[in-house]
């Protein structure tokens, strides 16, 4: 593995551990400054447009990764599926308004109609983003990205300070600052689109557009979509479902302590930002699956770590990100960033699925996972208990995990990427993370945290150094 790849893990990761740091610090004011039912719809409308999004980009993300990399490819790629998205954007901009008044009582929003419309603009302008910034991606240019998202962080950062932070104003008052924000959001986002407009311009040509090529690029997407979809469904089901049966203080609970979890997907998202075009790169590689096997077991290991550190610290965390009413929420947490951690994981070995023009089965996987979720929100209904949710999520991505070993060991004929050495290090952090949870002795906390550290590097310093130095194209390699 070369510097230049832990070079762009670094830049991306700080691209976008910068605005979820920022998120984080606004958590708290959000649970101080907005009441209930503000947080609620606040927090209610992001989760609909989460699930609008993957479903409208049909998965052409990945789909320009797989086929860009091709000799004298890329820009007849990148034409073929900005223009699709293009299309997809506009009729769904010009339908979403056109059937608004219908959309807003469907969504039980029929008094805040400007909601919707705002909301059809921020998705409108985010579909179309989507694929210059995978070709920023894609072309080694990090810093280019870094900036676009800072410039994009600024705007909404300074928005949501001023309308969070007035009383009483003209235009602003306590009762509509949840609009301002999300109007805060459409500005940051319009804005991005107009940074990305050169790009869009000097990539796409529409004589490319071939329907040949569009019909490949849909047969590989479309099944991602529908992975994407799922997994969509996936994060944002509990909340909507607990928001209809529960009351806003309770979703507003949830969703808070959920979102301490944020601190998992930092890790996550920047290490695949990083690493998915390499893993694309070399795809051709004779000795690609025994490189994702190995950067797979960096992952863990570290993601082991970082899981076990926010367990152990959970308490000060939330009284650094959220308000003291929610803590009762707590319990759920430690489910949820476990939850992340293992998608996380089973992200990295379905990797292989997507280069190997297998994502019918991602498909299929993702679609045995949220029968998971589904079941466990029907739970919720019987039980009213809203950590059900919580372990369904998890329940959710352990059986996707599971399932796409498999997959991979019996009929995909790969390693599935995960060794018992892995294992070991993710049932050790959950053990530790479980015994202590509720350990109100700091000395203890920090004693362990440190033994466990430690411990970690001891026994892994040689391999993992191993690793980094060894030839990847050594051809006894194991």
């Amino acid at each position: 593995m070369k510097k230049k790849i832990f070079y762009q893990i670094i830049i991306y990761g700080i691209a976008n551990i910068i605005p979820r740091i920022i998120n984080c610090i606004f958590l708290k004011t959000f649970t101080k400054k907005l009441n209930y039912n503000q947080y609620a719809t606040y927090n209610d409308m992001y989760s609909i447009s989460s699930i609008i999004i993957p479903l409208l980009t049909l998965g052409l993300d990945n789909a320009y990764f797989k086929y860009s990399y091709k000799k004298n490819n890329n820009k007849i790629i990148f034409s073929n599926c900005i223009l699709i998205i293009l299309i997809i954007a506009i009729i769904f901009l010009i339908t979403s308004l056109f059937f608004k008044n219908k959309i807003t009582l469907i969504l039980n929003y029929k008094n805040n109609i400007e909601y919707c419309v705002i909301f059809i603009f921020i998705i409108f302008f985010d579909i179309i983003n989507i694929l210059p910034i995978c070709w920023l991606r894609k072309h080694n240019m990090p810093i280019s990205f870094s900036i676009i998202k800072i410039i994009n962080l600024i705007i909404h950062t300074l928005g949501i300070t001023y309308c969070l932070n007035v009383n009483n104003n003209i235009i602003i008052t306590k009762n509509n600052k949840t609009k301002y924000i999300f109007f805060t959001n459409l500005l940051s986002s319009f804005i991005s689109t107009l940074l990305l407009i050169p790009i869009l311009i000097k990539q796409t040509q529409i004589k490319n557009l071939k329907i040949k090529i569009i019909k490949k690029l849909l047969i590989y997407s479309v099944p991602i979509m529908i992975s994407n979809l799922s997994l969509a469904i996936n994060e944002n089901l509990d909340k909507f479902i607990i928001k209809r049966i529960f009351s806003n203080y309770e979703i507003s609970g949830y969703t808070a302590c959920y979102k301490i979890a944020t601190c998992m997907n930092l890790y996550i998202t920047a290490f695949r930002l990083g690493i998915e075009p390499y893993m694309f790169k070399i795809s051709n590689n004779k000795y690609s699956k025994y490189i994702y096997k190995k950067i797979n077991y960096i992952f863990i290991i570290i993601g082991s770590i970082i899981y076990t550190i926010i367990c152990l610290n959970i308490k000060i965390i939330a009284n650094i990100m959220i308000n003291k009413n929610y803590h009762k929420f707590l319990i759920i947490t430690p489910i949820i960033v476990l939850s992340n951690f293992i998608y996380g994981i089973y992200n990295n070995i379905s990797i292989s699925l997507k280069i190997k023009n297998k994502t019918i089965i991602i498909s299929i996987i993702s679609l045995i996972g949220l029968s998971v979720t589904i079941l466990s929100n029907i739970a919720v209904f019987f039980f009213k208990k809203n950590i059900i949710s919580a372990i369904g999520n998890l329940l959710c991505y352990v059986t996707m995990l599971i399932s796409c070993c498999i997959w991979n060991k019996y009929y995909n004929k790969t390693y599935c990427y995960i060794s018992k050495r892995s294992i070991l290090h993710i049932i050790f952090s959950i053990t530790i993370s479980y015994l202590l949870f509720n350990c109100n002795n700091i000395i203890i906390n920090i004693f362990i945290q440190i033994l466990y550290l430690i411990s970690v590097y001891v026994i892994e310093k040689k391999k993992i150094k191993k690793i980094f130095q060894y030839n990847y194209e050594n051809k006894n390699y194991k």
